[in-house]
């Protein structure tokens, strides 16, 4: 006796080859899409951390460039650089979170500030003295 695949075998075999295929394309689509959110937002919270030093009240719904924020406390002379943080544009929105007392010694405000931009939109606490 012949031992041979079958037609319908072979039919099956490349029918279940095909939906493997396709399951690790979609679970590779699926964790691009991951990176590149997470590669947004963690350059979102770089941006925020380095800006939050220069935010104030005075931001408080006003849309700004990185370069505006920059500019105040870092010299910025590469005209690339300075293109390139002046395309990036942020919405700030400014509120009091708490605030604290120290037996009228100081008070410690903690603001809320919110960043977003086309993609994301992130909350960072900034401590301000008084």
């Amino acid at each position: 006796m012949k031992s041979s695949f079958l037609l319908i075998e072979a039919i099956m075999g490349i029918v279940i080859l095909s939906f493997s295929l396709v399951a690790l394309l979609e679970l590779n689509n699926t964790t691009i899409s991951m990176l590149e959110f997470v590669s947004s937002k963690g350059s979102l919270y770089q941006d925020a951390s380095l800006m939050s030093e220069t935010i104030t009240k005075d931001y408080n719904k006003k849309t700004k460039s990185a370069y505006d924020l920059l500019s105040l406390n870092y010299n910025i002379d590469n005209l690339d650089i300075k293109q390139i943080l002046s395309q990036a544009r942020y919405e700030i929105k400014v509120d009091n979170f708490s605030q604290l007392e120290f037996a009228d010694i100081f008070t410690i405000d903690i603001q809320k500030i919110s960043l977003s931009n086309k993609k994301n939109k992130i909350q960072i606490y900034k401590l301000v003295y008084e």
